[in-house]
């Protein structure tokens, strides 16, 4: 089995992918950074993430030998769908979208950009920001209209970790108790839990030299109002 997290930038899809990972782990699988490990440069964008480009048939090849001995890998996409998809889904691929209100992604984006210089090549203000939302954005939708996906929104996650790995464990054919799913979350955590953003509205504090005017803000909410809506966030 494959479980595919293909995440929205910046909605906590390195945290989906982790517990994931956990879940089938404590189902007897092997982690996905050994399997990355065991295949370097072939399938995997960034090993320690265990993120793919754009899914196609040669990259999962790789897989195989963990699929056919039922083995579970889990795996991170920001990438939207190919028509290799369909071809995986015949060998078990499971996949989630992970979704993120708009207005949070942008300035979430902005910061990583300001904390990490070159981690987000042509994000400097919050306008480019919202330009790479937008123009990643259909990607991302394609894998949350796909009625054989799980949408998880980053908001419940964060409400409810347990419930939602209770969700993804009937999601994958691996149903899993309340208290089982508290188990894989709390291994999560143990582990590496990052500190996490987890509020209503991830904007830049004011008194931050390099936060957005309120003008910028004000067009950025207006630019992606569509978008918003579209998502149910309105």
């Amino acid at each position: 089995m494959i479980v595919l997290c293909a995440g929205a930038l910046k909605a906590g899809s390195t945290w989906y992918l982790r517990l994931a990972d956990a879940l089938l782990v404590d189902q007897g699988c092997r982690p996905c950074a050994e399997a990355a490990a065991r295949r370097p440069g072939r399938w995997v964008v960034e090993p320690t993430e265990c993120r793919v480009g754009l899914l196609r048939v040669h990259r999962a090849a790789a897989l195989l030998p963990d699929v056919l001995a039922r083995r579970g890998v889990a795996l991170k996409t920001h990438a939207g769908p190919t028509p290799a998809v369909g071809v995986l889904r015949r060998l078990g691929l499971r996949t989630v979208s992970v979704w993120r209100d708009p207005r949070e992604i942008a300035p979430s984006l902005l910061r990583q950009a300001q904390g990490r210089p070159g981690s987000l090549p042509g994000v400097g203000d919050l306008d480019q920001a919202t330009d790479l939302v937008l123009a990643r954005a259909p990607e991302w939708l394609a894998w949350r209209q796909d009625p054989r996906t799980l949408r998880v929104d980053y908001a419940d996650l964060v409400r409810d970790p347990v419930g939602e790995v209770v969700r993804l464990g009937h999601h994958v054919g691996r149903p899993l108790s309340s208290p089982d799913a508290a188990r894989v979350v709390a291994s999560v955590e143990a582990e590496s839990r990052q500190d996490w953003d987890r509020t209503k509205r991830s904007s830049l504090l004011a008194g931050d030299a390099a936060a957005p005017s309120e003008a910028e803000v004000v067009r950025c909410e207006q630019r992606l109002a569509p978008l918003v809506a579209a998502m149910g966030y309105a």
